[in-house]
């Protein structure tokens, strides 16, 4: 047995040794789905059928890609050629190895890759909304040859894929366009990934980007800056680029939304809106807008003011009856044509009798205006015209009896700070005496009133109508004061002294009437005289005849001549009827005194 088994392993190693395999050396690189060509000649010592398998042996695992099979003539060559194509299970550096029944030999070296090579470009660099994105390139693999597959491209910005696309590679050839609309301004990149039909790729990463622009260089202007409402706005406009918008439009859109669309032409535009005549006074922004449907924008702020035009006045008085001297509360409300307040000075004139008066007053706040104490009753009125608007009202003065007192130094100033005359009692009270005075005083009239002729020598406190008052009498009382401290007002404190006073005074009285009787004597006309005595003798007799017949008592009859005044009779009548005269002239003379504001007792009138 053992020798059998000896005889077969020689003549197989006689068999081996026999056979020869030559073979063209492979090497380079490949991609998935070339084609490798295996060419070779076989030499077999005897005649036989051969089977070969073709390995890619690749980081120790092998993959059969090929088998044929050789019908060998003993020691003769026999030619053989085989392709095969690369799979894609595989990948790196990889041994070429033929393996047959009777030999096996490893012919190459490859290095098998899915990497393609090639490279693709933009159109540009920086887009407008509206322009076309063009990618192109030429993708070859290891071969030299140009593929067929698929493209994929990713759009990415701020590294968030925003879509992807898809493109077909053509023998090569690589071509993706691409309008570019309404996309965000900004920076983008493209990854870009191409794939053959046999898994093949080339991938390109963040090697290629571009910047999108959205907006235009728009310049607005409009006509004027002030405006009055229900104005034309007139607005005029272009873009000075020179990419043509496609159906661009503008827009005028105002801070409360209200918005208003207008066509452009070749960039330019020019168009006019009719302000609202109710439209608010003041600032007013606005903006002026550009866009078209490619998402190309553009907008510019401009700002109007407006002029207020005045529709309302109304004025406001506190009161309708005033106190002269005193003030009151006014209120101008001026509206505008949106109803709004204006703010300004508006000229306020006021008419009475005796006072005219013009001052400027704000609308809109409570002012003041003030009518001197002076200014009669009656009634008043107050005006204001604001451009076309005017405004007018009464109101009445009314009465004021007033007086004010102030000391200066031994005189006691009494003014009349009323608007009627004052004819009224003043009560001076100090610690001790109340004298009462009346006095009578004009409008806006002032009089002085000695008070060292109603006060003693000294230090007092006196209240003047209830108003307090320090004052110091240096000053002795004069005999004209006194007199006409005693004359023109009286006393009525229980221990003042006023009584004794009053003595002393009827006392001069008497003293200054019989002085006037002592005067050189006017001579009576014998006439005045008779006349005097027949009226004495027949109020005598009408008297005496009125007395008989009123008694009761029986008169007893003597013989007399009735209506016969006898001489006794007439020299006593004419004593008493002198007297009665003088005394009647005497009164007259005091009342002229008294109504002609003269004599040493009228200070006070």
């Amino acid at each position: 047995m053992k020798k059998w088994v000896l005889l077969v392993f020689v003549l197989f190693l006689i068999e081996v040794v026999a056979d020869e395999l030559e073979t063209i050396e492979i090497e380079g690189n490949y991609n998935y789905g070339d084609i490798l060509i295996i060419k070779g000649d076989y030499i077999s010592g005897i005649d036989k059928r051969e089977d070969i398998n073709i390995y890619l042996i690749c980081q120790d695992k092998g993959v059969s890609v090929g088998f044929f099979k050789l019908n060998l003539k003993e020691n003769a060559n026999t030619e053989f050629e085989q392709t095969i194509k690369i799979p894609s299970q595989i990948e790196g550096p990889c041994n070429v190895v033929l393996k047959g029944t009777s030999i096996e030999k490893e012919i190459g070296n490859i290095v098998i890759s899915r990497e393609l090579d090639g490279n693709v470009v933009l159109n540009k660099e920086v887009f407008q909304l509206g322009e076309g994105l063009i990618v192109s390139g030429i993708i070859k693999g290891f071969n030299t040859e140009n593929i067929t597959g698929l493209g994929k491209i990713y759009f990415i910005k701020n590294n968030d894929v925003l879509f992807i696309d898809h493109f077909n590679v053509n023998n090569g050839n690589v071509y993706y366009e691409l309008l570019l609309k309404n996309l965000a301004a900004g920076k983008y990149d493209l990854d870009i990934e191409i794939n053959d039909l046999f898994g093949n790729k080339l991938a390109l990463n963040g090697d290629i980007g571009f910047t999108v622009s959205d907006s235009l260089n728009l310049n607005v202007v409009t006509d004027k800056k002030d405006y009055l409402p229900g104005e034309l706005l007139n607005i005029k406009g272009n873009l000075a680029d020179n990419f043509n918008l496609e159906d661009g439009r503008v827009l005028l859109r105002f801070t409360d939304d209200a918005q208003f669309e207008y066509e452009m032409n070749n960039n330019n535009f020019e168009f006019s809106y009719k302000l609202i005549k109710n439209i608010k006074s003041g600032l007013h922004t606005f903006k002026v807008i550009v866009e078209d449907i490619n998402g190309n924008y553009a907008e510019q702020e401009l700002s109007l003011n407006i002029l207020p035009i005045s529709t309302r006045l109304d004025l406001l008085l506190d009161s309708v009856e005033l106190i002269s001297g005193q003030s009151s509360g006014i209120i101008l409300e001026l509206f505008d044509q949106a109803d709004d307040k204006i703010n300004k000075q508006l000229l306020v004139k006021t008419d009475c009798e005796d006072y005219k008066q013009e001052i400027l007053i704000w609308t809109n706040k409570q002012e003041f205006i003030e009518i001197p104490y002076y200014v009669k009753p009656g009634v008043c009125k107050i005006n204001v015209q604001e451009d076309i608007l005017f405004i007018e009202k009464e109101f009445n003065i009314l009465e004021n009896k007033q007086v004010d007192f102030n000391v200066n130094g031994e005189f006691l100033v009494v003014s009349n700070i009323g608007n009627i005359k004052y004819n009224d009692d003043v009560i001076i009270k100090s610690k001790n005496d109340t004298i009462e005075r009346k006095i009578s005083l004009g409008v806006n009239e002032t009089k002085d009133i000695p008070l060292y002729n109603l006060l003693e020598k000294g230090k007092y406190q006196i209240f003047v109508n209830d108003k307090p008052f320090e004052v110091e009498i240096k000053t002795d009382k004069n005999l004209f004061g006194s007199v006409f401290s005693a004359i023109t007002g009286y006393a009525v404190s229980s221990d003042s002294g006023g009584q004794d006073i009053f003595y002393i005074l009827i006392g001069i009285m008497i003293l200054v009437c019989l002085a006037y009787l002592l005067r050189p004597k006017k001579k009576i006309t014998k006439e005045k005289n008779e006349k005097y005595i027949d009226l004495a003798v027949a109020e005598k007799r009408n008297d005496y005849v009125e007395r008989v017949y009123s008694s009761k008592e029986p008169t007893v009859k003597k013989k007399e001549k009735y209506g016969v005044a006898t001489e006794e009779d007439r020299k006593d009548f004419r004593e008493r009827i002198i007297k009665q005269i003088r005394d009647q002239e005497m009164k007259d003379k005091r009342m002229v005194n008294y109504n002609n504001q003269e004599g040493m007792f009228n200070l006070f009138n």
